[in-house]
Parts: structure tokens; sequence; C-alpha cells
């Protein structure tokens, strides 16, 4: 994310002026991406940061209280004061407790954004929404950035965080659990892993897109939007025969959550009772 963010942020006109990783090779890597050439820095290395009007702390979460004591005892960033971001999606920004207390703007911007390496960063950013809390002034510097790198920014209480990106886990993090979990299914029935997951990408894309225009109990289609209890049935027999009961577990949860999708569409009561019921006795 570290990396998604200096690139795409240099590419808006910001003027990144040191990367700062684990290690000097990472940052120099990094920095070999960004046009101006920012300084590149090891973490024990950051007595040479340059002053700044921005700091972004993109480290693991564990890390963001270390990483800001070592900020705060900066005679160069101390004096400077600059706005102090990080982009950790369960922690608020009362995580920078000790340099809001030193006279430093704080607050948190996490973009919802999947990124698995920086160059993604630009194309992922655009029209993505970034959740934004803490200071006033480093509110409205993170509403800049969001909107600056083509994206929408939205306000939560400090307090949902962690909730917030529980959500957000659930539907990136979880989905791409769950669609391992498919592909290994379809192995089962001769399929390599490669083509399982050429045959799936399609089916998973195309519900995104209902998503898009639909609720997700619109958006629900296939056996538990039936209320087909012949076919779960079906289904319930070659998974005991192929899987394991952690793929089954799964399925029987997921069923339960698509049949209230099925009973807030209208679905035959009698039916959705006939099918949770056979959903219980398999658990």
């Amino acid at each position: 994310m570290g990396g998604a963010l200096a690139i795409a942020l240099s590419r808006r006109g910001y003027a990144v002026t040191a990367i700062v990783s684990r290690t000097q090779k990472s940052a120099v890597d990094l920095a070999g991406k960004i046009p101006a050439s920012p300084r590149a820095l090891s973490i024990s290395q950051l007595n040479l940061l340059p002053p700044s009007d921005l700091i972004l702390i993109t480290t693991p979460d564990t890390e963001i209280a270390g990483t800001a004591e070592k900020l705060d005892d900066l005679k160069i960033i101390s004096a400077a004061k600059p706005v102090v971001l990080h982009t950790s999606g369960s922690l608020s920004s009362e995580i920078l407790a000790p340099l809001k207390a030193a006279g430093f703007a704080v607050g948190s911007l996490h973009p919802l954004a999947s990124i698995s390496e920086p160059e993604l960063g630009l194309k992922r950013f655009k029209d993505a929404y970034f959740c934004v809390e803490g200071d006033k002034k480093a509110q409205q510097i993170a509403r800049q950035i969001a909107g600056e790198l083509g994206g929408k920014a939205f306000s939560l209480e400090t307090k949902f965080k962690p909730l917030y990106h529980a959500a957000a886990v659930m539907t990136s993090g979880h989905t791409t659990a769950l669609f391992s979990v498919a592909v290994e299914l379809l192995t089962k029935c001769g399929l390599s892993a490669g083509k399982a997951k050429n045959v799936l990408l399609p089916l998973l894309l195309g519900t995104a897109e209902n998503l898009k225009k639909q609720s997700p109990a619109e958006a629900l289609t296939g056996t538990f939007a039936r209320v087909d209890v012949d076919a779960f049935e079906r289904h319930i027999k070659l998974l005991a025969e192929n899987a394991d009961q952690n793929a089954i577990d799964i399925y029987l949860e997921l069923a339960r959550v698509s049949l209230k999708l099925a009973a807030e569409q209208g679905a035959d009561k009698e039916r959705i009772k006939s099918l949770r019921e056979k959903i219980t006795s398999c658990q």
C-alpha cells in the first residue's frame, strides 16, 4: 500500500521526498519507480528523514505505534509538525495519540482497494472509496488525497474502525479465500487449477456487475434463490464424497445467509423452512 500510494501520488503532482522501508534495498527499488528520485532510507536511517508537510505511515498495524514514537523523537520532524496519516483499516487515529499530544495533526486514510503490487495503485484507487477519520486538518488532507487519486472519501466514528475493516476483509480477503475453495472443488472434477480459475472468474465478475445495480437479495441467483431442495441434497452428497469438512462447513454457513436473502425476495416460506431444516441436519 505504501508503494502504491507513493507512485500514485507522485504521478498526481505530489513531491515525494523520501521512502522509508524495512531495508534500504526495498526503499531503493521503490524510489526508482518515482520520477523525482526520492531519498531511499531503511528504518534504521529514520533520523535522515527530511522535513515534510505530510507523512504516511504504511507499516503493518503492529508497528504503527512504534513508528509514531520514533517520529516524535526526531527533532527535525517535531519542529515541522507535519500531518501524519496511517493507512490501517482496523486501527483509528487514536494509535497516533503521542503525536497528537505533541501538536501534530493526525488521522487515518484507508483505501478500500485491493492492491497486490505497487504499480496497481493508480488504476485501483480510481473510483475507490477511502475511509477517513482523525483531526479536522488531517481529515481535510486525507480527503484531498482521495479526490486527487480519483477516489471518494467517507468518514465514520473512530470506534467503528475495526467493524468497518471486518466488512472490508469479508468483501475482499474472504472472497478470495472462498474463490480458492471453489477452485479446489472444480479440481475434484478433473480440471486443472488454472482451468478452474478461468472457468469461475466470469461468474464472479458477473456477480460483481449484478451487485453494482442490485441489492444482495436481488442479485442472488442459483440454488438458494430458487430454494431448490433437490439440488442442495445433490451438492451435499458429492461434497461429502469429495471435499473436506472445511469446504462443507463454508457451504452450509453461506447457505443459511443465502436463504435469508431468498426470504427477503419473497421465496416460498414452507420451502425455505424445509431447506433450513436440511441444512441444520447436516451440521
